[in-house]
């Protein structure tokens, strides 16, 4: 799996489209379906996360192969979206953001599908965060709000994130 991710990660041109003609989809879905017991188990779904993640960066046709619901990729990012592992949360926004900078399509399948918005109100909620992983999420904001046409009943958990990030020290931000 290290292999894999250097792979893509360590190119100017990934082979994403490559990797995505081979089974590492269907590999990448079976290892979250491992029960979560010892770092062994965290270490290499991270890994996979981390595959998935730049399997992302792909282009439109990449991503649909990617959403395909034959790989439960929604249902993987649901699981660590509920999770309390704030790294494996990192790790996932930063794929949903590759996603929904996209298109507003990509954008919309991601709320549709996915828990986002709640697990950025609960994150919110935290009595501390991460620069890192408010940075995160205000990329991912913006991201989703990039393409006319979002959901006005979603625009409050935007903007909650958005007042997060103005008010922060952190330039980046």
């Amino acid at each position: 799996m290290i292999a894999i991710r250097k792979t893509i990660s360590g190119s100017e041109e990934p082979p994403v489209t490559e990797l995505l003609e081979t089974s590492i989809l269907s590999i990448l879905s079976q290892l979250f379906k491992f029960p979560d017991v010892g770092d062994e188990v965290r270490a290499m779904k991270l890994e996979s996360l981390w595959t998935l993640t730049n399997l992302a960066y792909g282009d439109q046709d990449d991503i649909e192969k990617l959403l395909d619901p034959q790989f439960g990729v929604f249902q993987i990012m649901n699981t660590v979206l509920s999770s309390d592992d704030l790294a494996m949360i990192e790790q996932i926004l930063w794929m949903i953001g590759n996603i929904t900078g996209e298109n507003a399509r990509f954008r919309d399948m991601i709320i549709e599908n996915t828990i986002l918005l709640t697990t950025f109100q609960r994150l919110l909620g935290r009595q501390k965060i991460s620069r890192y992983l408010l940075r995160t999420m205000c990329w991912v904001n913006s991201n989703i709000f990039r393409y006319k046409g979002y959901p006005d009943k979603d625009i409050r958990v935007g903007l909650e994130v958005t007042r997060a990030g103005i008010f922060t020290e952190d330039p980046d931000i």
